[in-house]
């Protein structure tokens, strides 16, 4: 009796005092580079699945060290050998998911018997089935490329638009083909520039996509006015009896600008550590790297950007001055077990007002300098 006694109570013991997991909130990251790899695993030894270039977004999904674990992008294909496959059911426990139609390539996953796969015969060889990756597949990304763009809910938006300014990008390239093989005076380049504006005007903020519609619009120009002189010439006509001087709309192809370290080493040398002038200058570099994908803005278009991808968080505020060098924050947020889950700080509000006391706040994240717990800015106490 006593026996089983002393096991319920180290049982109740161990349970009251574990450590809670740490729910991790998805988020929407933005590439911060050129030929960024991403990984099968959180290592550099990982093998590269593919390289990401500026400005592309990624769903951050998970936290492991010095790399977030991200949704693998859609063009990734996987592989599942098809004699483990019937109608569409896997046949078996613990298939491998492979990177490439090979017993040598990596594997990303494991499907269980019953699990339902919908794939192509893959071309390159027919013994594979070339699917989806499983919903359980991670990838991984160093964490130095990446800066927060905003919740999910944006990825899922702006992976939309994408999807519409490639759409319209080749209907672009098919209509300028039609175009170019035409005769001058069958030409009806009206349509065909109202298209190529409605990309460079409505999708701003993909910068690669409109920059290849303006260099797309500059080339059609200098086909449509070389077809013009030659009929000109050959109907002996001058410039002004054909009116399109007003055709074609004046535009700046913009040359991509250098990303914005989200720290700057000027930055994280600096003595104020901890003081409302240190926060400020990282505030302030944070919102000159979204000014680099934003132009036209104002720091209160940051702000309310990022309210709008806001959080609510729980807790109990505690000071944390410990005099470490690149410290996410100068306040902790704990849990009623007193466990400490996130890093605080704050140009908007005065925390140490709330200091002992538990809160309810509106944050946002921000790189927590490869801590233990991550970190966020508060913009407003609930």
């Amino acid at each position: 009796m006593g026996k089983y006694f002393l096991c319920g109570l180290l049982l109740i013991f161990s349970t009251a005092f574990a450590k809670p997991k740490s729910s991790f909130q998805k988020f929407t990251g933005r590439v911060v580079g050129n030929k960024v790899r991403i990984r099968a695993k959180a290592d550099l030894d990982g093998k590269i699945i593919m390289q990401q270039n500026k400005d592309d977004l990624v769903l951050v999904i998970g936290d492991d060290d010095a790399f977030w674990a991200i949704q693998p992008p859609d063009e990734v294909k996987a592989y599942i050998f098809r004699s483990y496959v019937l109608e569409n059911i896997v046949e078996a426990n613990r298939v491998n998911v492979r990177l490439a139609p090979s017993i040598e390539a990596p594997v990303i996953s494991q499907l269980e018997s019953g699990t339902k796969v919908v794939g192509d015969v893959c071309n390159k060889n027919r013994k594979w089935l070339e699917i989806t990756p499983p919903k359980n597949t991670k990838f991984y990304i160093s964490k130095e490329f990446i800066s927060y763009a905003g919740s999910p809910d944006y990825f899922n938006n702006m992976t939309k638009r994408k999807n519409q300014v490639t759409n319209l990008l080749d209907q672009a390239y098919t209509v300028y083909q039609e175009e170019s093989r035409m005769p001058f005076d069958s030409m009806s380049p009206k349509s065909f520039i109202s298209l190529l504006e409605k990309i460079i005007k409505e999708y701003s903020d993909f910068s690669s996509k409109t920059n290849e519609a303006k260099k797309l619009l500059v080339k059609f120009k200098e086909n449509y006015l070389e077809k013009k002189l030659a009929y000109m010439e050959e109907k002996s006509l001058k410039a002004d009896q054909i009116n399109d001087d007003s055709l074609f709309p004046k535009i700046k192809i913009e040359e991509p600008k250098k990303p914005i370290s989200i720290v700057k080493n000027t930055v994280s040398n600096l003595k104020l550590k901890g003081s409302i002038q240190f926060w400020n200058a990282i505030e302030s570099s944070l919102y000159e790297n979204w000014l680099t994908f934003h132009n036209n803005r104002n720091v209160k278009d940051f702000y309310k950007e990022q309210r709008a991808n806001a959080m609510t968080l729980t807790g109990v505020l505690a000071p944390y001055s410990t005099d470490i060098q690149n410290r996410p924050g100068d306040f902790l947020l704990k849990d009623k077990g007193n466990v400490p889950f996130a890093f605080l700080y704050s140009t908007k509000i005065d925390l140490s007002k709330y200091s002992g006391k538990e809160v309810k706040i509106l944050a946002v994240p921000r790189p927590n300098n490869h801590f233990a717990y991550p970190a966020y800015f508060v913009l407003d106490l609930r």
